[in-house]
């Protein structure tokens, strides 16, 4: 969508034709504070444009700031030559084109987000390790906590680090949530990996931030459901546990139902959609905001996947990574060869749609 933001009707007078011209179709037009439209008070939902038109001379860097965080990667910004745009040199590409010699156009070529640190345009949050759950989230938490830059919760006790404010205490409020972050570092995040798998709390994320960056580490699916199974028969070695095929079954025969937090215990199999997930998400967020990466590739290389994220957050790539060992769960597989076959054919269509959709190859069932 395109996005026109003027202050008054005498601004547009000398480039009438253009204007004509440039608001065809897919248009918005926004006449008041930037920070209006960057924030919670608007139309569009969520806020991101592939164009944006300037035609006001009182704009800050700030304002600028919040432009560019609305403008999608590879995407045009066309403002006043009066602006100088130097302080934003690291994530723009000049373009020769001009009108009149009137205004400049630049294309945003990076995947930066500005977050307002101390000011009262903070979010909350500034991105969320979203799934998937027993994928190697908490391992990838604790790897990336020691950046300088970043705070999240590296306490390995998922029960103790996984705040669960979307999906659980959503009642408590923000100022609850807020306390749960030390905002003295550059970026604030936190892991929650329950969340990718209940899409009811996206619109609550995004109400939060809408400019939230959402990182996904992502398993083979089969060892994924078996690795949850074997962990909630440790959780509750007192209760009488059903075999892996006997919950499979039972989650089979179960397929249709409202996912909530407590509902969802038991999806061994439903969890592992991760193409399904994802294009659910990506109604509520960029592409570019989001991150995926692979368990395989993590434990290989955790040091190139932490800098994948580093990237990502825009916060410098380290050249080691945590000197504490990082854990994650080894895929000593030991499901019946008949059912893991059975399993491949359930996964099998998402997992090539996953692949599709991301361009790569997971290599999960060759």
């Amino acid at each position: 969508m395109k996005l026109i933001v003027y202050k008054n009707k005498k601004d547009l007078s000398y480039i009438k034709n253009l204007l004509t011209k440039w608001i065809e179709r897919d248009t918005f037009t926004f006449k008041f504070e930037i920070w209006k439209l960057h924030g919670l008070y608007t139309k569009i939902n969520p806020p991101f444009f592939n164009e944006i038109l300037v035609l006001r001379n009182d704009l800050t860097d700030n304002d600028f700031q919040m432009l560019f965080n609305m403008l999608n990667v590879g995407c045009k910004l066309i403002y006043l030559k009066s602006y100088n745009l130097n302080n934003f040199k690291n994530i723009i590409t000049q373009n020769s084109y001009n009108y009149k010699d009137k205004l400049n156009v630049v294309t945003k070529n990076i995947n930066y987000v500005f977050n307002f640190s101390g000011t009262k345009w903070r979010y909350a949050v500034d991105f969320i390790i979203l799934g998937s759950q027993k994928c190697g989230t908490t391992a990838l938490a604790y790897a990336i906590s020691n950046h300088p830059d970043i705070y999240i919760d590296s306490n390995k006790d998922p029960r103790k680090s996984e705040i669960h404010f979307f999906d659980i205490y959503w009642t408590k409020g923000l100022d609850w949530y807020k306390r749960k972050f030390n905002y003295n570092k550059k970026i604030v995040g936190e892991k929650t990996p329950d969340l990718i798998y209940l899409d009811y709390t996206f619109p609550l994320i995004q109400m939060v931030n809408p400019y939230i960056k959402i990182i996904l580490i992502l398993r083979n699916p089969i060892h994924r459901a078996f690795s949850e199974y074997k962990m909630l028969i440790n959780l509750y070695p007192d209760e009488d546990h059903k075999s892996f095929e006997e919950e499979i079954n039972l989650e089979l025969e179960n397929i249709n139902k409202n996912n909530t937090f407590f509902t969802t215990a038991k999806d061994y199999l439903q969890r592992g959609l991760y193409y399904k997930q994802i294009k659910v998400l990506l109604n509520w967020f960029p592409k570019d905001n989001i991150l995926v990466l692979l368990t395989s590739d993590f434990e290989k290389n955790p040091l190139i996947e932490c800098n994948k994220v580093y990237n990502f957050l825009n916060v410098k790539e380290q050249i080691t990574v945590t000197s504490e060992k990082v854990f994650v769960a080894k895929d000593n597989i030991e499901i019946d060869n008949k059912l893991y076959k059975k399993l491949i054919s359930f996964f099998k269509k998402d997992t090539e749609k996953l692949e599709k959709l991301l361009n790569i190859k997971t290599g999960w069932f060759s």
